[in-house]
């Protein structure tokens, strides 16, 4: 991931307050940035700039398709607090930093012998987070049933990362071929079901997953290290999944590389995607 231009869109951001930013703003934004640290845009993609942000909790997406800067917050466990786009000089001097990252916009401070004393919201740190969030088949259920929209038309079913011929129809994404912009489908059992396409940053993400023949998943019981591969994987399971490893994460590539998951909190992640 492109962290540097990351820390620059962050600080950009910042400067503008509490203003949202269209996509197509935001798109310029990174592809300036993306030149002006590259000097080309080969390897360009806006997913790569924002996605990563909006998981973390430092960007936020708005219903009305716009972007802004995430409220600042702070998230308490017993041993330290993780400090969401609070600003640094506000800080006390004494305060005892354990780390700074994206350019200051996430901090992790030692509070088990020290209060802090900051103005904003305030969250506990909760492993049992993913307790609560809905399967991904039962996201789908409230999905508009499409059956017709097979019937004359030729379609194209995502394998991997390209749109394929597709010579049956079994479960799968698909779209109706050489028209741009169509609208995406999701055969799922005896379900076919339109993709909602405004207003959702997941909703293609979790379509994928739920026919995803590769298990996005590695974990090592021993060292509690899961890898996942974030290609077309759910922005809000893996803020989720930031969450409960307390910020302990990184992002390699397409990978996000979290520690401290417990294997209960693993079994309790798999389980929200078997469809």
């Amino acid at each position: 991931m492109k962290y540097k231009g990351q820390c620059i869109l962050l600080d950009w951001f910042r400067s503008q307050g509490n203003d949202t930013v269209s996509k197509s703003r935001l798109n310029r934004i990174c592809k300036s940035i993306e030149i002006t640290l590259f000097n080309n845009l080969d390897q360009y993609k806006l997913e790569n700039y924002i996605n990563p942000l909006l998981a973390i909790g430092l960007l936020e997406f708005q219903q009305n398709n716009k972007y802004c800067l995430a409220p600042t917050i702070a998230i308490k466990s017993t041993e330290d607090t993780v400090l969401v786009n609070f600003p640094t000089n506000k800080l006390s001097n004494d305060c005892p930093i354990i780390e700074k990252s994206y350019s200051g916009h996430l901090i992790r401070v030692a509070t088990k012998t020290f209060k802090l004393n900051l103005e904003c919201a305030y969250n506990n740190y909760n492993q049992n987070i993913l307790i609560q969030h809905p399967t991904l088949k039962q996201i789908v259920e409230n999905w508009e049933s499409c059956d017709s929209l097979f019937e004359g038309y030729e379609t194209e079913c995502l394998k991997g990362h390209s749109w394929q011929k597709a010579q049956l129809i079994r479960n799968g994404v698909y779209r109706i071929k050489e028209k741009v912009g169509s609208q995406k489908i999701l055969k799922l059992g005896d379900y076919t079901l339109l993709i909602p396409a405004h207003n959702s940053i997941d909703s293609f993400a979790i379509a994928y997953q739920l026919t995803n023949p590769n298990d996005p998943f590695s974990y090592n019981v021993k060292s509690k290290r899961l890898d996942v591969n974030t290609f077309l994987f759910p922005i809000i399971i893996q803020r989720l999944l930031i969450h409960i490893s307390h910020f302990r994460f990184e992002y390699i590539k397409n990978n996000l590389s979290l520690c401290c998951i417990s294997n209960k909190n693993f079994r309790i992640i798999k389980s929200k995607f078997n469809a």
